[in-house]
């Protein structure tokens, strides 16, 4: 007898893989009910799910699946919107039934009208858990599938370091060929670096996938028309930044059906690779952010306040809703705020940007700076007060060497002057509770821009820049604000990696 067992993660995944392919297939069904193309795609899904669960010994899923398969054979020739619902609803009982299915202990007998059970077709699927009764919920992506053309680099890599390593302790003795096997250790060290990073990046479709039945569940509710497209799903991200940006993505996409559209318009997920992160937006053709309302909110957080735009923009992310109808949508002002601390924790940035109501542009969209990958930073080292700490390069603007007398007071706030604007400056060494009286004394202004501020934060000289491998912090130095990771130098020093955009926030 077979031991399945071992085989549940495997039909777990190519499960999840079928049944959004169902999803999306349904969909394209649902606006063309007659395409009979549409329709042998969701009967091949369908089949398949059928034949691996029947291997399984999944007799109820099986059933189910096979019952789906005959109800899409009945609608060839079209469907009303009723029928599309209850189609739905079956994907959705096929969903919680893998659940309960693999989880249970004792085999079903599968249906006997159940035929050709070993027989699997060949499906182009995306690998992703769905989005349904529960569109918050996702699953981690425990598994990436990988190419073989980057598994074969990344063996070749190790066999040529390998190889490299016998001729290190061969050349010992021969100081100028120890040198250059060294550096050509080095090169190999960062290309195997580079290609090991590359099989932890996956698709964004994996992610996206989930949204065009979130999307079309959503407008139905709501009764609104609405035209939902995917661009960039190709971009592909470290797989632990994709386990956490399909929260603050459903936020958004419900803001934008609840408040963005009126009666119908366009919402779009767009994605694309910029240097070493990935832009993400979501925008929506609606009326956009009401931004007058947005002011009387933050003058009623902030009695006497005189808000500029940039401080409106900020404003949204603080748990604030406009909204005069709370819905089980949204509404409650909850999710930006969500959106903005899940990106922020993975080092990313997040903004908005919708024109004032009373100009010709409208829309509102929501722009996610996210980067390539959590495992491997390029970093600036500094030092402040005799301690060695890391800045994401990333974060960094400019370089500036200051004198004592370039650092004057504004109130209770310390300003130099870059390119003929002040710039507000904080010492390092306060932040890190090292010296409260050191600002004097620093030597050195690390120039970031964090949602459109430019600060100025002073350490005492710049020691080196270089990749560096990041290790999570616990939740309770997180929850400092401080440093977001640390890292682990080559002489064996750990250094914590320092939080910008938490500084400068605080600010």
């Amino acid at each position: 007898m077979i031991e399945l067992e071992k085989f549940k993660d495997l039909f777990l995944s190519e499960a999840h893989d079928l049944l959004n392919s169902l999803d999306t297939a349904l969909i394209k069904f649902e606006k063309k009910p007659k395409d009979k193309e549409i329709v042998k795609e969701l009967m091949r899904y369908a089949h398949t799910l059928k034949g691996i669960s029947a291997e399984m010994g999944y007799g109820d899923l099986s059933n189910l699946a096979h019952s789906f398969e005959g109800m899409v054979e009945n609608v060839k020739n079209g469907i009303s919107s009723g029928g599309v619902a209850t189609l739905f609803g079956v994907i959705d009982e096929l969903r919680e039934l893998v659940e309960t299915s693999v989880n249970r202990t004792t085999r079903t007998e599968a249906n006997p009208l159940v035929d050709e059970v070993g027989e699997l077709e060949e499906v182009d699927s995306k690998n992703a858990a769905g989005v349904l009764k529960n569109p918050g919920t996702f699953h981690h992506i425990s598994e990436v599938k990988v190419r073989t053309d980057k598994l074969d680099s990344v063996v070749d890599l190790i066999a040529e370091l390998l190889v490299n390593n016998l001729a290190l302790q061969e050349s010992l003795a021969d100081r100028e060929t120890h040198v250059l096997t060294l550096q050509t250790n080095s090169i190999l060290v960062k290309e195997l670096q580079y290609h090991v990073l590359q099989l932890r990046l996956t698709p964004l479709m994996h992610v996206f996938n989930r949204f065009p039945r979130l999307v079309r569940d959503l407008s139905v509710k709501t009764k609104k028309k609405i035209e939902f497209n995917i661009n960039g799903g190709d971009i592909e991200l470290d797989r632990s930044i994709l386990d956490v940006i399909g929260e603050p993505l459903v936020h958004l996409l419900r803001n934008a059906v609840d408040h963005g559209i009126k009666t119908s318009g366009n919402i779009t997920l767009d994605a694309k690779r910029e240097e070493d992160h990935v832009i993400v937006r979501v925008l929506d053709d609606g009326d956009g952010v009401n931004w007058e309302e947005v002011r009387k909110k933050f003058v009623q957080a902030n009695p006497g306040g005189n808000p500029t735009q940039s401080d409106l923009e900020n404003f949204i992310f603080t748990g604030v809703s406009t909204s005069k109808e709370i819905t089980e949508i949204s509404g409650r002002g909850v999710g930006l705020d969500v959106v903005k601390k899940t990106v922020t924790e993975i080092g990313g940035v997040v903004k908005v940007f919708s024109p004032p109501r009373d100009e010709e542009s409208k829309g509102t969209e929501f722009v996610l700076t996210l980067p390539v990958s959590l495992a491997i930073i390029k970093a600036l080292l500094i030092e402040v007060q005799g301690q060695t700490f890391a800045v994401p390069l990333s974060s960094v603007e400019r370089l500036v060497n200051i004198g004592k007398k370039d650092i004057y007071r504004q109130a209770d706030q310390g300003v130099i002057v870059i390119d003929e604007k002040e710039v507000p400056v904080i010492a390092l060494s306060k932040v890190f509770k090292l010296n409260e009286d050191a600002e004097v004394n620093s030597r050195l202004a690390i120039i970031t821009m964090q949602d459109k501020k430019r600060v100025g934060l002073l350490a005492d000289k710049a020691i080196s820049q270089q990749d560096i491998i990041v290790k999570p912090l616990g939740n309770t130095a997180r929850s400092e604000g401080v440093f977001s990771a640390v890292t682990i130098l080559g002489d064996g020093h750990p250094v914590p990696i320092v939080d910008i955009n938490s500084i400068v926030s605080k600010l």
